[in-house]
């Protein structure tokens, strides 16, 4: 029945929501003080720590696969590279 299938979807998502944007918050306070800080001592290490955050986002991203199921939720796992199947 779909209409069951979409209740525990919603009930699964909307009981986490405010966990993730009470998360989300917490970052758009502190990161941009904590850079405020950092750039009192030298504005490069802000450029610098930007870039490494843009590459951990990249990075986690590529690592999300093109049809993730239950298992198979990220491409590199607690057992190292898993390459995509079709099965």
């Amino acid at each position: 029945n779909r209409g069951s299938k979409l209740w525990l979807f919603t009930d699964y998502f909307c009981s986490r929501r405010p966990v993730a944007f009470t998360i989300n918050h917490i970052a758009a306070v502190v990161i941009p003080v904590l850079f405020g800080l950092i750039w009192l001592i030298s504005p490069m290490w802000v450029f610098l720590a930007g870039s490494v955050m843009a590459l951990i986002s990249l990075i986690l991203a590529l690592n999300i696969p093109l049809s993730p199921r239950a298992g198979h939720e990220v491409i590199w796992g607690y057992f190292g590279f898993r390459k995509e199947t079709d099965t």
